[in-house]
């Protein structure tokens, strides 16, 4: 009797949380030239589906798309320095194994990236200052494109100070215009806008519990309102769990919305303000 009751428990809980996925795939879909307009399309780690996604080479590919933004994530080596990778390991991709918060970057810096065949590529895993040289290089020849950072925090501690050294490293190359935050973590959001009220930061989330004032961000459930999230600029949410309600709800309280993550133009037509895609090319092909 006390596994029956579990098991119909366990499958409401799964029924209620799948039900945030369901209403986009009645939706029509695909952007036409005009629901474009005003649109911004943001190249996730530089345009993965272009190419090793977060290379140097990958996020120079993003940037001659036309994408307005490019999308990075950051992690911290033992000593401080600030690399541009997906995951906390080097393991899927590089050619060397290690957890990034335990390696120095000397360590880091001797891998080499290796492409979606495994095969290693001549790019090393960049610096987030690295990075930054190459947009202010971009801007300075007159490209008005924007850098999106996501902060990882793969558990509480794991990057103490990351988000001072980020700063100290956006004002080395004067990008507080440009340069947009984005975390998960509610943790690493607030300490930014903490230091740094004007740099603009947005949320991350994979989608809101129905009728709940609860999100989903990670692997974790967080209380949401929009008083506690109110210097949030925008939220950035899976696609699947947008629906037309929520982003209404979002934008009456002034803020934006940004879906991720999409490959094709083939996606739910909603009325969001931003794209954040691994083929910005094709984005921008249907945007012109």
């Amino acid at each position: 009797m006390i596994s029956m009751t579990i098991i119909i428990v366990c499958s409401l809980v799964v029924i209620y949380v799948g039900s945030i996925f369901v209403l986009s795939f009645f939706y029509p879909r695909g952007y036409d030239k005009s629901m474009m307009s005003g649109r911004s399309i943001i190249g996730h780690r530089g345009g993965a589906g272009m190419g090793t996604e977060n290379s140097l080479t990958c996020l120079k590919m993003g940037i001659e798309s036309g994408a307005d933004m490019i999308e990075i994530d950051i992690h911290q080596s033992s000593d401080g320095t600030l690399v541009v990778c997906h995951d906390p390991t080097v393991n899927r991709t590089t050619d060397g194994k290690g957890t990034i918060a335990k390696m120095t970057y000397q360590e880091i810096s001797r891998l080499r990236i290796v492409n979606k065949q495994g095969v290693r590529t001549s790019d090393h895993i960049a610096t987030f200052d690295e990075v930054l040289s190459l947009f202010e290089q971009e801007r300075n020849n007159g490209s008005q494109i924007q850098l999106l950072v996501e902060i990882k925090y793969p558990y509480k501690h794991a990057y103490d100070g990351i988000e001072q050294r980020m700063l100290d490293l956006i004002d080395a190359h004067n990008a507080r215009n440009w340069v947009i935050v984005q975390s998960f973590a509610d943790e690493v959001i607030e300490k930014v806008h903490q230091l740094a009220p004007d740099i603009r930061v947005e949320k991350l989330l994979i989608g809101k519990l129905p009728l709940l004032p609860y999100i989903i961000d990670g692997l974790r459930l967080t209380h949401f309102s929009y008083e506690k999230y109110h210097y949030v600029a925008s939220f950035n949410c899976y696609y699947r769990s947008l629906n037309h309600q929520l982003i209404k709800e979002i934008h009456q309280h002034g803020k934006e919305v940004k879906m991720w993550t999409l490959d094709g133009v083939d996606a739910p037509q909603m009325d969001i303000d931003g794209i954040i895609t691994d083929r910005p090319d094709l984005w921008c092909k249907e945007r012109k």
